[in-house]
This record gives structure tokens, sequence and C-alpha cells, in this order.
């Protein structure tokens, strides 16, 4: 916690005797001090100055607190839509959703952020496979997609060759993009850091690049053999994060076994440090945005003849157009021939004298009720101005605002969101928005310019924020222009199953406050080997059970040993792995620090007993002590295996009535032993059990054999 630090802490009498005290030294013929005297009264004069700033520089209100955290390197957070997921069901027809297709939680509204191409197909059976040599896929595991599915997508130990065979009830479409939406089973990969949130990451640098684990390939059958697919964006990050795979098929697919239609995922490269477990899978999912989109912006170039636009206002909406130029864009005064197609609407680039060269044009598609709405006023130039847009919890994120450069001059530029105008000059385009109010503000021609002319608001939406955040189930209704098949939405439906989640309300002065106290517990820099297993420990995208970080002999070289989370006795890791853990040190380490990261190295453990026992498991009691002993053990770097700990706790089992031999050895690098026959690991070494012979033999009683 920063100290409390009080400015205002010299009264005037004290300024000024402090002063008069130091004129002997500094001009030794000045020696009347009497208040008649010009001198002292300038020097009453700057006293007064100085305790009036001192008076003002010691008040810290509601103004002056987030300039004290932008100093930290904080601004205070817009309003944040919330996100969820939509489960299309009754699908019989293809369905084409353009992007802003709005569903209904009661009156809140939700857009998809994208538009999607859905075939009446969806995943019914999943199995895991291997290619013969003979180039068929025979399949090792099957099972039915339904409730409580937990399948593993390669297998237990992915490898490279293993496939994972989605059987599907319908063909898919050639050439439209298909999302495959995946659910994973967090139940042991809840470990694993996030990729693109979390870790404390954010406002303080970019989020590092993540290089991913494992690669594939999307193949499916057709009449001329199998034909891979052009795989698209894949927000699983290669089956590591709950996302969707998007790929393109070329050609038609034909039926195979059970009558399905199979996509073959096949592995070419795997660094998996846990297995993926599908949890749900589905060819029909929607992520919607808790918005209400007023007009959206696109920049074309002019040298295509159209451009497809496949949103909501596209259909819906009206249109602008703004041809570019020297001095900005300007307004195009024809009109934009435009034609619906089942992918969206093909828009007409203008051709003739008013184009002539002109390189891009801009398209901006509005709410045609929202014209005064997205055209808030004409600025006059005069500093300080503002303007109402008459809309309330407008979303600062996404807003986009073009302005004339002059008045009558009809050409526009954008202008820049700003959080004030401290660092803005006077020919800086910069707007401050009040997303409450939805009131706009400009500079005062000092810092910031003031606008002179139309403003358009040329992308602009509202949200609820945290009101967003509504619960599963409540996502129900599909607005009618959402629908471009009239004759199926009557049966189609949607759902959220999942709680909608991540909206919320513009912070608060003193919520930003409480965020940077937080932050500032936040490990950010690598100076200690504390400091690099902290920070090795949230590198994204990876499940690190843990890491030890030591000095090498090598000077200013810090060596990091990591053992990866999973499920195998002897975990290692490969070069993605390991590049990971260096991107994310890179910028955090002291200049001359060199880093190498290593595996662990096992020692295996061999455990020989002979005892003396009753009851016919007691064997099995002994095994499964002490594997507990090592599992509890297995993680820590350069541990003590103590002889009379591991002795001890076989002899107070209460089936064992004596031990007649017992013995531990090891294999490893750099092991010794103690006095005591205690086993010291290096410090790099972790304890894998590798055997336990244990022979029992029953106790003689009176001579006789029990």
């Amino acid at each position: 916690m920063l100290p409390q630090i009080i400015l205002d802490d010299e009264k005037f009498s004290e300024i000024t005797d402090a002063a008069v005290r130091r004129i002997p030294g500094l001009c030794p013929e000045w020696t009347d001090y009497n208040l008649h005297d010009p001198g002292i009264t300038i020097i009453e004069l700057f006293a007064w100055l100085k305790e009036l700033q001192q008076f003002h520089l010691d008040r810290t209100g509601a103004a002056q607190l987030p300039k004290y955290l932008k100093f930290m390197g904080l601004c205070l957070r817009g309003s944040t839509p919330a996100e969820a997921e939509l489960l299309l069901e009754n699908l019989q027809t293809p369905a084409f959703y353009p992007k802003g297709s709005r569903f209904f939680a009661g009156d809140v509204c939700f857009e998809t952020t994208e538009s999607a191409y859905f075939d009446p197909a969806n995943p019914v059976k999943l199995a895991h496979g291997k290619r013969s040599e003979a180039g068929d896929i025979r399949f090792t595991d099957m099972t039915d997609v339904g409730k409580g599915l937990r399948f593993q997508a390669f297998g237990g130990a992915p490898q490279e060759g293993d496939i994972l065979a989605v059987g599907l009830n319908g063909p898919l479409t050639p050439g439209k993009e298909q999302r495959l939406c995946l659910h994973f089973f967090s139940g042991a990969s809840g470990r694993r850091n996030p990729v693109s949130d979390g870790n404390g990451f954010d406002d303080i640098e970019a989020q590092p690049e993540f290089f991913p684990l494992a690669e594939y390939t999307v193949s499916y059958c057709t009449k001329r053999g199998y034909r891979r697919a052009i795989i698209g964006k894949d927000t699983t990050h290669q089956m590591l994060f709950d996302g969707v795979l998007s790929f393109f098929t070329g050609e038609e697919m034909v039926k195979e076994r059970d009558g399905l239609y199979w996509l073959y995922i096949e592995l070419q490269k795997s660094e998996y440090d846990l297995a993926p477990v599908i949890e749900e899978i589905s060819l029909s999912r929607l992520h919607v945005r808790q918005i209400r989109t007023l007009s959206e912006s696109y920049t074309v170039s002019l040298e295509k003849e159209y451009i497809t636009i496949g949103s909501r206002l596209a259909f819906v909406g009206a249109c602008m157009c703004f041809l570019s130029g020297a001095d900005g864009y300007f307004r195009y005064k024809g009109t934009l021939r435009r034609e619906e197609g089942p992918d969206g609407v093909r828009f007409y680039m203008p051709k003739g004298p008013e184009t002539a060269d002109r390189e891009s044009a801009l398209i901006l598609l509005y709410e045609p009720d929202c014209r005064e709405k997205i055209m808030p006023g004409e600025g006059n130039g005069m500093p300080f101005w503002s303007c109402s847009t008459g809309v309330s919890s407008l979303c600062g994120k996404g807003l986009a605002i073009l302005g004339e450069t002059e008045k009558g001059s009809g050409a526009y530029r954008f202008w820049e969101a700003r959080p004030d105008f401290d660092a803005s000059g006077p020919a800086d385009r910069h707007y401050c928005l009040d997303e409450e109010t939805g009131t706009l503000f400009f500079g005062d021609c000092d810092h910031g310019l003031a606008p002179e002319g139309n403003m358009i608001l040329a992308a602009a939406a509202t949200t609820l924020g945290a009101e967003g955040n509504v619960k599963a189930g409540s996502i129900c209704r599909i607005d009618e222009t959402a629908d471009t098949n009239e004759e199926q939405r009557e049966i189609r439906s949607v759902r959220n199953d999942r709680d909608a989640a991540g909206g919320a309300d513009r912070e608060t002065p003193e919520e930003c406050r409480k965020r940077m106290q937080q932050r500032q517990k936040i490990q950010t820099r690598a100076v200690t080997c504390k400091d690099f297993e902290s920070l090795v420990r949230q590198t994204p995208g990876l499940a690190i059970e843990n890491v030890k970080a030591i000095p090498a002999s090598e000077q200013e070289t810090v060596l990091v040993i990591v053992k990866p989370y999973s499920s195998k006795r002897k975990p290692a890791f490969g070069p993605a792995y390991r590049k990971n853990i260096l991107h994310m040190l890179e910028r955090r380490r002291m200049i001359g620090t060199n880093i190498k990261v290593l595996p662990p190295e096992y020692t295996e453990v061999t455990i020989f007993i002979e005892a003396g026992a009753d009851g016919e498991h007691a064997k099995e009691r002994i095994r499964e002590r002490l594997t507990t002993y090592f599992l509890s053990i297995q993680a820590e770097f350069g541990v003590c295996i103590s002889y009379s700990a591991v002795y001890g706790m076989i002899d107070v089992l209460d089936c064992v009535s004596v031990i007649k031999c017992f013995s531990m050895d090891a294999r490893g690098k750099n092991v010794r032993r103690s006095r005591n026959g205690d086993l010291l690991l290096p410090v790099n070494g972790l304890a894998c059990l590798e055997e336990i012979n244990c022979v029992i033999s029953p106790e003689r009683k009176n001579g006789e054999r029990l």
C-alpha cells in the first residue's frame, strides 16, 4: 500500500521565515528585513502563492483521481457487452444468419458477431482411430454424442497419426464456412492458463503470442477419395480451450460407415500436456453479444466491381457512400445499386467521372429510424464544443466518428477517442465520450481540435452492460428479420444453455483504484529465482504443475526446470512448450540474463520389501500406501526420500506383523545416499516410483505355519 503523502505541510509564516533566513547567504548587503521593505513584500507574495499551490496539490477529489490513475497506466473502462452462445434447434433446411442478426431475452437484445451459414447436420457419433498402412481409417473407440459426453479426442496419450472422427447425420455444403463448436471437460485441464485473458497481463502489456502445442488436418470422404478441408480460424487453440474450429469443404461428402458423413481430424504434431476430453460438440451454435447496432461502416476498394456485405443492416438498413480523396472522404451523391443474395447483399461500386482517381470508398449502413441520432450536430469551431447523440448507454468500444474538416467543405475525416485531452495537440481530431448520457466532448483548440461542420456516427451501438448477463435459457426469441427462411421461421428455435457472461457497467474511479491495487500485486518482472518461478506458472496456454529456477554455473544464466501437469508418469515437453515459456520470460527478464528451459531429471526408485503379514490383501495395501506417498511428492524437486519414513509408513499398517527386509534403490543422475539410507535427489530431480517388489510370508506361531 502506498503511503499517504501530505503536501500541504507548511504555513504561510513558516514559508516566509525560511525564505528570510536564506537572505544573508544569498545577498549579504540586504540588511533590512522589516515588513516595509519591498523585497520582503515580494517574498510574502511568493509565499502566499506557494501555500496556495500546496493547498490545491493536497486535495484529491473525483476529478483528480482519474488523472493519478492515468499516471499509473490505467484508464477507466467503459461498458462491456455480455456474450453468450446460442444453440440452434430444429434445423431442417440450410439457414443463413447475417452479422447483427438479433435474438432477445425479454427486451434485452443480442446480436451475432459475424455472419454464419448452417446446414441441417450435426455430430451424432465420435470415434478415435488411426490410419492403416493401406490408407483406410480404423476405429478403436466410438461413442454417441449426447448428454454426459466425456470422450478423449485423440485417446489418452495423443500422438502423431491419432484421428478424431466426427460422424454427421447429414452432408456439408461445399464452399460454405462450417463452425465446429467444441467444449472440453475442465476437471483436469482447469489448471491450464488462459491465452486471451487473465494472468494479469491486461493493461500492462500485450498478451504474449501463443505457439500451438499441436497441429492437425481436417479431411472428409468424397467420390474421388479423401480430400482435405481448408481450416479457417481455430479459437480452441488446437483443442486446448472451448471455442470454434472453422473450415471449408470443397467437394460433396459421401456416406460411409453407419450411414454417416465423417470428418477426420488427424494429428500431424502433438505436444499435449493433457489429453483433450470433449464434453460438447455441435455445428449449430451462434456467438452473440448484448448490443444494439445503430450504424456500421466498411472500407472497400473501388477496383472491385462489387462487395458483398453479410450483415443485417445490409438487408434492412439505409446506406450512405463516401469516396476517398486527398482531403478525406467525400459524400457520393448518387445511389449505390445493391442486390440481395444468399450470403449477403452485393453493393456495386460507383463508376464514372466522380470516382476517377479514387482508390477506396466508405459504405455506411444505419438503422432507417436512427438517421437523426447518427448525425448528432454541426460543430461551430468554438472551444469546448459538445453535442448529445440522444442515445444513452452508448458503447465506447467500436464507436467511430466522421467529422467535416471545415464547414461546408464536404470532406470528412475520422476522429479518435481519447480518455482526456491532456496529450492532444491543437490539430489532433480527438473526442471524449460520456457513455451514460451519450454526449461527445471536443477540445479547446489548444488541446484537441474543435470541430467545424457535420458530425456522423459511422459506427455506433448501445449496450446494457451488466444487465446483459442473463440466465441460461433466457435468450429464446428470434427477431423476425434474423431468419432469412420464412418457411422454417416458425419451426426453428434457439436457446442459450449457459449464462450470458462478461457484461460490465462503466468503471467508476474507485473501482479503477481497486484494480490498480490488485495489479500492483501481480508479478511482471523476473529478477529473483522466485520471480522466474511465479511468471512461468502463469505462461498462457500451458498446464504447469511445478517449476524450479536455479542459478547456473554459467554467469548471468538461470535454469528453469518445468514439470507439466500431465497424466503421464514422466512427462516431458517439446519445442513449442519451451518456446512459449521463453517467449513469456523474454520481455520480463533483466537485460543480460540468459534463460535455459529444461525438463526435470526423473529418478527411478525401486523398493524391495519382505514382510510377515496377515490378510489376503496385504500386498495390495502395501503397494497402495507406497504409491500414494510417491504420488504426493512426484512434483516436488530435490526431495529427500527418508528411509525411516518409508519404512515407518509400512510398519504401521495393521496387516503387517514384521518387516524382515526393506531396501530402496534409485537410478538417475546425481542421486546421493546418506548414512541413514535416505535418497537425496538433485535440485532438478523428481522421484518416480518405478517398481515395488513385495514378498509376503506368513508369520510362524509356536512352530506352526499360519
